[in-house]
C-alpha cells in the first residue's frame, strides 16, 4: 500500500509541534515511505535538559517519523501523544524520555530517547507582616530559602514609607516615614533565585506587608475657666488623625477642682469645685496614641482649667409692699453684700440698677422678677431674685411720640386713659399747660422731661403717673463765608460745624458741578481744585443741611447756603525763541497775546534771567525794542486778568549772536569771513510746534508729552514762579512724565533743544 505524509511544524508560545497530516491514505502506516520501501526513524529533544520545577510546560521537539508515543519512568508528568512535560506536576529528578514506534514488517521498532532533569522549586521562607511607627528604625528579617546559595530580589509598591521601590539581597535598615494622617501600607514581594546545571530558577513571590502608622497630634485646646459650683459641658478631644485606632489619653494634676484624674478621648461633665477663696488651676496633659498593629504616640499637649471661687455669702431682698400703686418710688428691703446690680425680667419696670429703687409712676403695670447679681474679681457671681407688681392706677397719660424737635411750631396734646380731672406738671424748660397737659413745642427747650399727672383715683387715692417726653435740639450750622477763587486754585478744607449738636450728620448739594465739585455729598468737603473753562466768572451755590436722630426721631436744621465764585484765567500764547544778530541793531518789540483773544483788562509781566543781553530784569506790558548784546536769556511771561487771576509762565529765549558783516561770496583766502544767514527757528523746526501735545490736562498722576521733532531734548517742569521742579534729559519724542508728587496747581512743561537754542512750552494743571 502506497501512503504519503506531509509534515508541518507549528510554532506557538515557545512550543514546537510536528503534526503528520495524511494527504492521501486509507490507513496509518508509519513504517513505510512514499514508495513503501523505507523504515521509520526519529530523534527527540527539549529546549533545555534541566528544567525548573516552577517553569511552565515544555514541548518535545521531534524530527523523523510521526505517530509514536512518549513515555518515561514514574514521577515525570508527560503527555504520551505530544511529549509535553508539566514541571509543576513532576517530581524532582532526572528522567529518560522515550519516543517509541513499534516494529512493522521488516522494519525494527524505533526508541528515540533524551534525558531531562526536573530541578527543585525554590521557595522563600514566609515573612511576618510589620506594623511600625513613623520615624522609627526598621530592620526586617533576613530572607531564607529552601535552596542553599539562593539570591534574593524584592519589590515595594509604596516607596513613601521610606523604602525604595526595589532592591536585591536582604532589606537593609531604614527609617519609616508617614507624612499623612492615615496608615501607609507597603506590600513587599520577595523572590529567591538559584542556578544549577547552567539554569537559573526563580521562585514564586513570598509577600509580606509593612504598615507605617502616623504620628498622631492633638488639635489646639484653649485654656478654660469656670466658677465654683458651675457644671461644665463634656469636652471631646480631637486631632487631625482619624480612625478607630486613635486615642487621646489625658491626665489632670489637680483632681481637687472636681474633675477625674485621668481618662481618654472625652473630658466628662463635672461640677467645678473651689472652696479655697483663691483660683485653683489644674494642668491637663493630653497624649495622642494611634493603635493599629503598633502603638504610636504623638507629642503631648497641655492646657489649664481654672476654677475661680464663687462669692461668699448670699443676698436677700424683697419689695415688702407689693403690689404697688403707681404713685412714686419704692425701695427694696436688702441684706447681704453690696455692690451688685439690679435688673428686671422685662422692659417696663423703671428700676435703678444700683439701688434697686423702682419708680412706680414711670413703670408699666404688671408683675416683674427683679434679679440681684453680685460678682467677684474672678468673674463669678451669685444671683438672687424677688418679684414686684405694679397695679393699674386707672389713670395713664401718653403723647403721640416720645421725642420731638425743638423749634417745631405747634401744640402737643396728651392722651388721658382712665381717671380725668387731674393736673399736669413738668420740670422747667418744658412749656406745659397745667390743666390740659398741652405742650408748646416752639417755646420748649431741648431736654428729657418726666411729665407728671396727679389725679384722685378710686383704687389708689391720689396717684401720680408719669410719661417721658424728649425735646431734641435741632442742629444749627455755623455760617460759611462766600469765597472767590481763580481757575486752577485749590480750596481750603470746608468743615461744617454744628455748635449745639457736634454729632450732627451733614449733607450738601452743589447747583453747578462745573466748578469742579460734585453735585452732592455727605460730611465736610475736602480740598478740591476749582475750574472755570469760560471767559467770565461762574457761581455755585452750596446748600448744607445738618440733621440728628435721637430716640427714633430725626431733626433737620435750617439749610445754610454759601457761594463759591470761580474767576476765569488766561494763558499767554506761546512766543517763539528770538535769534538776533548784535550787529543788526535794535530788536523788534514783542507784543503778547492770550488765550481769550482779547487784551482788555489784561496785564502782562515778564522776567529776564540775563540782563547782560541789554534787556531789563523785569517789566510789565510788551517787551520794547532794545539794543542787544551777545548772550542768551530766558524770558518768563505771565498774564493777569481783570479779576486778579495770574496765569502760569510761558517761556522763550533770546539768542543774541555776534554775526560777521563781511560780504558773502566765494572769493578770497582762508582769512576771509563770510556771513551765514541767521538760523530761523520755525514751529516745524523745533520740537514744540503745534505738533507738541500734552495730555491729559488737567492731570492727577501722569502727563504724556509727544511731539514730531527728531532731536533729543531736555524736558523741564516749572512751577508758577518759573522754578524747575523736574528735569528729564534725553527726552524722546513720546514719553510720560510722573507728576503725582507735585502739589496741585498750575505748571509749565518746557522742551529745550540746547543744540538749536530753542524752548517751547505748554501750560498744564495738576489736580
Amino acid at each position: 500500500m502506497n501512503t504519503r505524509y506531509a509534515v508541518t511544524r507549528f510554532m506557538k508560545a515557545s512550543r514546537s509541534r510536528f503534526l503528520g497530516l495524511l494527504a492521501f491514505s486509507c490507513c496509518l502506516a508509519v513504517t513505510q515511505t512514499a514508495n513503501g520501501q523505507g523504515c521509520a526513524s526519529a530523534s527527540i529533544s527539549y529546549d533545555q535538559s534541566s528544567i525548573c520545577g516552577s517553569d511552565g510546560r515544555h514541548i518535545a521537539m521531534m524530527s523523523g517519523t510521526p505517530g509514536g508515543t512518549f513515555s518515561s519512568s514514574a514521577g515525570l508528568r508527560l503527555n504520551p501523544m505530544s511529549g509535553e512535560i508539566d514541571p509543576a506536576a513532576s517530581s524532582v529528578g532526572t528522567y529518560t524520555v522515550h519516543y517509541m514506534i513499534p516494529a512493522a514488517g521488516s522494519c525494527p521498532a524505533v526508541d528515540a530517547t533524551t534525558d531531562v532533569t526536573i530541578m527543585p522549586r525554590a521557595t522563600v521562607t514566609a515573612l511576618p507582616n510589620y506594623a511600625i511607627c513613623s520615624g522609627t528604625q526598621v530592620t526586617p528579617n533576613v530572607f531564607a530559602s529552601n535552596m542553599p546559595g539562593a539570591t534574593f530580589t524584592w519589590t515595594n509598591d509604596n516607596p513613601s514609607i521610606g523604602l525604595p521601590a526595589s532592591g536585591t539581597g536582604n532589606i537593609g535598615e531604614f527609617t519609616a516615614t508617614n507624612s499623612t494622617d492615615q496608615p501607609q501600607r507597603a506590600n513587599i514581594a520577595v523572590y529567591a533565585t538559584y542556578t544549577e546545571n547552567g539554569v537559573s530558577c526563580t521562585s514564586r513571590p513570598t509577600r509580606f506587608a509593612i504598615t507605617v502608622n502616623p504620628v498622631p497630634a492633638v488639635n489646639t485646646i484653649s485654656n478654660m475657666t469656670f466658677c465654683s459650683g458651675e457644671t461644665t459641658a463634656p469636652f471631646t478631644i480631637t486631632g487631625p488623625t482619624t480612625g478607630p485606632g486613635v486615642r487621646y489619653v489625658w491626665t489632670s494634676d489637680n483632681p481637687m477642682i472636681g474633675m477625674p484624674k485621668s481618662g481618654q478621648d472625652v473630658i466628662p461633665s463635672f461640677t467645678a469645685l473651689n472652696a479655697s477663696g483663691a483660683p485653683m488651676v489644674a494642668t491637663v496633659t493630653v497624649t495622642p496614641y494611634y493603635n493599629s498593629g503598633a502603638r504610636c504616640s504623638g507629642n503631648p499637649t497641655t492646657f489649664t482649667i481654672t476654677v475661680n471661687p464663687s462669692p461668699a455669702g448670699t443676698a436677700s431682698f424683697s419689695y415688702a409692699g407689693t403690689p404697688y400703686c403707681p404713685v412714686g418710688s419704692v425701695s427694696p428691703t436688702f441684706t447681704g453684700p453690696t455692690g451688685g446690680t439690679f435688673t428686671a425680667s422685662a422692659p417696663g419696670l423703671s428700676i435703678s440698677p444700683v439701688s434697686g429703687n423702682v419708680n412706680t409712676s414711670l413703670s408699666t403695670p404688671g408683675t416683674y422678677t427683679v434679679f440681684y447679681t453680685y460678682g467677684n474679681a474672678g468673674g463669678c457671681s451669685f444671683i438672687n431674685s424677688t418679684t414686684i407688681t405694679i397695679n393699674n392706677a386707672s389713670a395713664a397719660i401718653s403723647y403721640a411720640s416720645a421725642s420731638y424737635c425743638n423749634g417745631t411750631v405747634g401744640t402737643l396734646f396728651p392722651t388721658i386713659t382712665g381717671q380725668t380731672g387731674g393736673t399736669f406738671s413738668a420740670p422747667a424748660g418744658l412749656a406745659i399747660n397745667a390743666s390740659t397737659g398741652a405742650i408748646d413745642l416752639a417755646s420748649s427747650t431741648a431736654g428729657n422731661y418726666n411729665v407728671s399727672y396727679t389725679v384722685n383715683t378710686p383704687s389708689c387715692g391720689n396717684v401720680l403717673v408719669q410719661t417721658q417726653v424728649t425735646i431734641i435740639e435741632t442742629p444749627v450750622l455755623n455760617a460759611m463765608p462766600n469765597m472767590a477763587l481763580c481757575n486752577g486754585s485749590m480750596t481750603a478744607p470746608l468743615n461744617f460745624i454744628s455748635a449745639n449738636e457736634p454729632g450732627a450728620s451733614i449733607t450738601w448739594t452743589n447747583d453747578n458741578p462745573a466748578i469742579g465739585l460734585a453735585a452732592s455729598g455727605n460730611g465736610d468737603i475736602a480740598p478740591f481744585m476749582v475750574t472755570n473753562n469760560t471767559n467770565a466768572p461762574i457761581d455755585a451755590f452750596i446748600r448744607v443741611t445738618a440733621s440728628i436722630t435721637k430716640s427714633g426721631t430725626t431733626c433737620v436744621g435750617r439749610t445754610m447756603v454759601f457761594r463759591i465764585r470761580v474767576y476765569p484765567s488766561a494763558t499767554v500764547n506761546p512766543v517763539g525763541n528770538q535769534a538776533v544778530c548784535q550787529s543788526a541793531g535794535a530788536t523788534a518789540p514783542i507784543s503778547f497775546t492770550n488765550s481769550t483773544g482779547s487784551n482788555t483788562g489784561m496785564t502782562y509781566t515778564w522776567l529776564n534771567n540775563n540782563t547782560g543781553i541789554g534787556l531789563a530784569a523785569s517789566g510789565s506790558g510788551n517787551i520794547p525794542s532794545f539794543t542787544p548784546n551777545v548772550g542768551t536769556a530766558n524770558i518768563l511771561v505771565r498774564v493777569t486778568n481783570s479779576f486778579g487771576c495770574t496765569s502760569g509762565p510761558i517761556g522763550f529765549a533770546y539768542n543774541v549772536n555776534a554775526c560777521r558783516t563781511t560780504a558773502t561770496g566765494t572769493t578770497g583766502d582762508n582769512a576771509t569771513g563770510r556771513n551765514r544767514p541767521a538760523a530761523v527757528t520755525t514751529e516745524t523746526e523745533h520740537p514744540a510746534s503745534p505738533d507738541m501735545v500734552t495730555s491729559p490736562n488737567p492731570a492727577r498722576s501722569q502727563v504724556r508729552v509727544s511731539y514730531k521733532g527728531s532731536n533729543s531734548v531736555t524736558l523741564r517742569v516749572l512751577d508758577v514762579n518759573g522754578n524747575p521742579v523736574k528735569t528729564v534729559r534725553g527726552f524722546s519724542s513720546n514719553n510720560t512724565v510722573n507728576v503725582a508728587d507735585l502739589r496741585p496747581g498750575n505748571y509749565v512743561i518746557q522742551l529745550v533743544d540746547e543744540r538749536r537754542n530753542t524752548v517751547v512750552q505748554r501750560n498744564f494743571i495738576k489736580l
